[in-house]
């Protein structure tokens, strides 16, 4: 016989090496969790103010195309403004009937949800908290004022809207 190897090849891990690798896996873990929550919380913050702030542009954008008031209300149904807080979902249409009101001579540009229902949105600076937000055919704002969107233990995001239309977002000190 020639040479034959009288060695097994060896498949597969011991068990000394398996619980190695769990321990390592369970340290990253541990370690690793932690930090996407706050990211996860970041996330909903920077998503909430933004998405409201795509609303405000949107609507102040069609006033301007349409020559027309374009409205955004809190709604949290989907169809009507409810005067719900900033925190819920929003409407934005064309007001060419009663003011704040989806009438037959209004219509549906976009109905925006919460992203997530654990991020506060609260008025203040003149803006009424359950109220709403009409743009003239000349895309300036009916009222003038802040929106600060919260998640406890995170940073504030604000929602600043001129009285010229304009919206702009800023980065605060941390919710209570």
């Amino acid at each position: 016989m020639r040479g034959r190897s009288t060695r097994r090849s060896n498949r597969g891990f011991t068990l000394m090496e398996l619980m190695t690798a769990l321990a390592v896996a369970g340290v990253a873990l541990g370690l690793g969790v932690p930090q996407l929550r706050g990211f996860l919380n970041r996330a909903a913050i920077v998503a909430s103010s933004n998405d409201l702030l795509g609303d405000l542009s949107l609507a102040r954008s069609e006033a301007v195309t349409r020559g027309a008031r374009v409205t955004v209300c809190t709604s949290t149904n989907g169809t009507s403004c409810t005067g719900s807080t900033w925190s819920y979902g929003r409407l934005v249409f064309s007001d060419a009937g009663v003011v704040g009101t989806i009438d037959g001579a209004d219509f549906l540009i976009k109905a925006s949800s919460a992203p997530d229902r654990s991020v506060s949105g609260t008025a203040g600076g003149g803006l009424p908290a359950g109220g709403l937000i009409s743009y003239a055919g000349t895309g300036t704002a009916s009222v003038a004022g802040t929106i600060t969107v919260c998640k406890t233990g995170q940073q504030r995001r604000t929602v600043t809207l001129t009285a010229t239309g304009s919206a702009r977002t800023s980065v605060g000190t941390v919710c209570p």
